[in-house]
């Protein structure tokens, strides 16, 4: 029996490799699919009947990544054509009349636990991953969000603890915002100093320069 076991993970694992996407070779693969297939073969030849046992199969097809359709496909054409031909009563010379149908009917009843498993398996994998998505996503937002918190606290304490004078402008060079350091050099005046525009404090002869010169700060 052994034997007809290792010819039917043979066959089971040629006709799914090529969509797998697991990091086994394939003859690794085909290794991984025996006891697979001697939990089919025990369960088409146990008393009483438990068609549920397959649902294992059909989950652990889904934890070695045979999450491609057909994969699953595959795996009930293979378990259809050659599960009681290789693993039944009287393996690959036949079956026998008796209890053909019999076995041909816990077959099917097989396939249906496969897939239940499978299924089910493949949700409860795609719910994880949405999961882990959200989660990541989460923390990569509050990280983000605490980062730039971080960052206009040490912005803050630079711009107002300063001992050169520093103004925030807009594009079009309006101040909007001074520091103390800026303020004492016009005299405390606030009101004067944030009307200005920063073309203004320079020297007549170099304010095209200077305006150039914040055009391109401006543009990066």
């Amino acid at each position: 029996m052994e034997d007809r076991i290792a010819r039917f993970a043979t066959i089971w694992g040629r006709a799914i490799f090529p969509v797998t996407a697991t990091s086994l070779t394939r003859t690794e693969f085909e290794r991984h699919l025996v006891p697979l297939t001697r939990t089919l073969t025990e369960a088409l030849h146990a008393r009483p009947f438990d068609a549920a046992v397959a649902q294992r199969v059909g989950a652990e097809l889904v934890a070695v990544h045979c999450t491609d359709p057909e994969a699953l496909a595959g795996t009930l054409g293979v378990v259809e054509s050659y599960l009681v031909l290789y693993c039944g009563p009287e393996g690959p010379e036949g079956c026998g009349v008796e209890g053909t149908e019999e076995y041909r009917s816990r077959c099917a009843r097989l396939q249906h636990g496969i897939a239940a498993g499978y299924a089910r398996a493949l949700r409860e994998r795609t719910l994880r991953e949405q999961e882990a998505i959200a989660r990541s996503a989460l923390t990569a937002r509050t990280d983000a969000q605490q980062a730039l918190h971080a960052s206009e606290e040490r912005f803050r304490a630079v711009f107002e603890g300063a001992a050169v004078g520093i103004g925030i402008a807009d594009l079009d060079g309006n101040v909007l915002e001074v520091n103390d350091t800026l303020l004492q050099m016009f005299g405390g005046l606030e009101g004067h100093v944030r009307s200005r525009n920063v073309s203004e404090w320079g020297h007549p002869d170099d304010t095209p320069h200077v305006w150039r010169m914040y055009g391109e700060l401006v543009r990066g």
